[in-house]
């Protein structure tokens, strides 16, 4: 049953032209297939906001470590 959800939200993912709904649905069939135990979901699911806030803060900052950004602007 929980294919099923998934292919229906890659589905709706390819539909719709959402890139990272696409690869998140991805990663999750790519780590069900291969670690069939779920402890690694619950590890996904425990840090996985923490992991993605700080991805997001990196992208945000890359135009300050690159000096795109500075004092000036």
């Amino acid at each position: 049953m929980t294919y099923l959800f998934l292919l229906l939200f890659l589905a709706a993912g390819v539909f719709a032209k959402n890139q990272p709904l696409i690869l998140a649905v991805l990663f999750l069939l790519f780590v069900k297939i291969l670690f069939p135990g779920g402890r690694i979901f619950a590890i996904l699911q425990e840090k996985g906001i923490d992991w993605g806030i700080t991805i997001i803060t990196v992208a945000v900052l890359v135009p300050v470590a690159t000096g795109e950004i500075g004092l000036k602007a």
